[in-house]
């Protein structure tokens, strides 16, 4: 998120550097009631929605390949 918010054209890193987008973290689970998992679950849509709208206006890229590459360095469960 901070490295897209630089000027275009003016976004560098260091050869050896990794940029990474990581999935918002639930709490584990444990005893928790059915609607304390479907709240979090909104909060957490809310989180990666925002990340993607952010970058979407940051970069001038698209959603679908910000989702795209958002996937390909995080699995489904990270």
């Amino acid at each position: 998120m901070i490295l897209s918010a630089g000027d275009r054209g003016k976004r560098f890193m260091t050869p050896h550097a990794t940029a990474m987008l990581h999935q918002p973290k639930i709490p584990s689970t444990g005893e928790r009631q059915a609607t304390e998992l479907q709240i979090k679950w909104k909060e957490v849509k809310a989180q990666k929605q925002a990340m993607i709208n952010i970058l979407t206006t940051t970069t001038g890229n698209p959603a679908e390949k910000i989702e795209k590459v958002r996937s390909s360095w995080c699995g489904d469960f990270e």
